[in-house]
């Protein structure tokens, strides 16, 4: 009875002890889940990276293009058009995620025609459920159709009957441009299904007279009706020609319209009272490694998700080129109409393992110090404050070659968060925020494989590619500012034991 009674405790005592934790994993019960890629070049690391976080699609040499996000019953379906890796001629394809951490890659959804098809090549578009059915409205791209006196780019559609699982073109459905209009920029349908009016509103992307502008159609639910409304915005002062795979979400009473400006390739957002008129002067997101996200509102928050550009040698030492890896940036819509990124909640669940570090607190004024070690995906936390007027920040890839360091660093002088390559003295790309001094900020800059994010609290986040840094050291530095880091702490990748 004795032995019995000692047991049922014993029990008894587990289960406490489970309810007090959570059911989370201890660091005794998790360990590292990453690879070893210290001796490979850029080359070697970046073909030996698993990337997960930032997802790219399982053939090694396929990669992410313009996302097309949709949301429905927990899942953030993410349709994108495929560059490489079997796809034909950027085809769309899908992968599924409830987090933004997990993803479940689900393959192809529409293929691209053939060569005197108006879409041989696929360009952005959206996906809109209007009552049991769902309709995706794309962007047919086809230079050859200018032989026969066509344009090059008409919006198209394909539907999918009570699932997003069998998209189907309707081959009788297009909207060519207007002769106002460029006939070679006529692109990224954003579509709305007004269930009261049962017609699709869907915005396109065009130019005239060299001035980009964002028009409107009216499409009926049958798509037998399409009527031109007219323009949503334009933007005759900074230069661009395309403002392309805009989008829009209604936040605190406003309307947020995110787009992405070429040849600048920058990200913008405006804000307006009314969903397609009267938007205000633009504003900059992120910084111009991060390109061509659109908008989807889920039950994890509000989410922008987008592409890091790779580079055509998986170099630093080459050129930028199209498509890369996933990001999704969490939004955060402020009282004062201005728009904030920061990360995904839920990160400690995949960068579950706390490395022990030397020092969580780090001073420099002049000089850099050694912080942490780096590895294939891995996570650094913590606070900092500043004063003086000179650069300060991290460095990656630190160690005896300071021609080899890259710089991610906030220059208070010119209010601008910058990455910059090795030997450089601008930078490859930057976010404007203004930093106070003598004021706390809270920082996590994530990192796996090549691609690098850092988000200040409040403040905003910058994106950017980073070739050959996995397994080796990361340092704080500073140029003459009094730069002060605390409760540093570095998560890595993990699993169980």
């Amino acid at each position: 009875m004795k032995k019995i009674v000692s047991l049922i405790m014993c029990v008894l005592l587990m289960t406490a002890l489970c309810a007090c934790t959570g059911g989370e994993e201890t660091k005794e019960q998790l360990v590292p889940d990453v690879s070893d890629l210290s001796g490979l070049d850029e080359y070697g690391q970046e073909k030996n990276t698993d990337y997960r976080y930032f997802w790219k699609p399982p053939q090694a040499n396929g990669y992410v293009g313009d996302p097309m996000p949709y949301y429905e019953n927990g899942v953030y379906s993410i349709f994108y058009l495929q560059d490489e890796g079997g796809s034909l001629r950027h085809s769309v394809f899908r992968v599924d995620t409830k987090d933004f951490i997990d993803y479940e890659y689900k393959g192809e959804a529409l293929r691209s025609g053939n060569l005197y098809d108006q879409d041989y090549w696929i360009g952005t578009g959206s996906v809109v459920k209007a009552e049991k059915d769902y309709y995706f409205f794309y962007t047919g791209h086809n230079p050859n159709m200018e032989q026969q006196g066509e344009p090059w780019e008409k919006v198209m559609v394909a539907k999918s009957v009570g699932s997003l699982d069998n998209f189907v073109k309707i081959k009788d459905f297009e909207i060519a441009p207007p002769s106002e209009y460029s006939q070679r920029d006529f692109r990224d349908p954003q579509a709305y299904y007004d269930e009261k009016t049962r017609s699709f509103d869907v915005t396109v992307e065009t130019n005239a007279g060299g001035v980009p502008k964002i028009i409107k159609y009216t499409v009926s639910l049958d798509l037998k009706q399409i009527t031109l409304n007219g323009v949503v915005f334009e933007d005759p002062v900074n230069g661009f020609w395309n403002l392309e795979c805009a989008d829009i979400t209604h936040q605190n009473g406003k309307y947020f319209m995110t787009y992405s400006a070429q040849p600048e390739d920058t990200v913008w957002y405006t804000v307006s009272d009314e969903k397609f008129s009267g938007y205000g002067a633009p504003k900059r997101l992120e910084g111009k490694h991060f390109y061509a996200p659109k908008i989807v509102e889920g039950d994890a928050g509000t989410f922008l998700v987008g592409w890091v550009y790779r580079r055509d040698a998986l170099s630093d030492n080459s050129k930028l080129y199209w498509g890369g890896h996933l990001l999704a940036h969490k939004m955060v819509f402020n009282a004062d109409d201005t728009i904030t990124l920061t990360a995904p909640d839920g990160l400690q669940r995949y960068f579950g393992y706390e490395n022990d570090l030397d020092r969580a607190e780090i001073d420099v004024s002049v000089g850099n110090r050694y912080a942490a070690d780096s590895y294939e995906s891995y996570l650094l936390k913590g606070e900092f404050r500043y004063t003086g007027a000179k650069p300060f920040g991290i460095l990656l890839g630190y160690g005896d070659d300071a021609a080899a360091y890259r710089y991610v660093g906030y220059d208070p002088a010119a209010k601008t968060l910058g990455y910059r390559l090795p030997g450089k003295t601008v930078n490859e790309c930057e976010y404007r925020m203004d930093l106070e001094e003598n004021t706390e900020y809270s920082f996590t800059y994530i990192q796996e494989g090549s691609v690098g994010a850092l988000y200040i609290d409040g403040a905003g986040a910058l994106s950017f590619r980073t070739y050959g840094t996995s397994n080796k050291k990361v340092a704080f530095f500073s140029e003459g500012a009094q730069f002060r880091v605390g409760g540093l702490s570095q998560w890595i990748r993990s699993k169980k034991a």
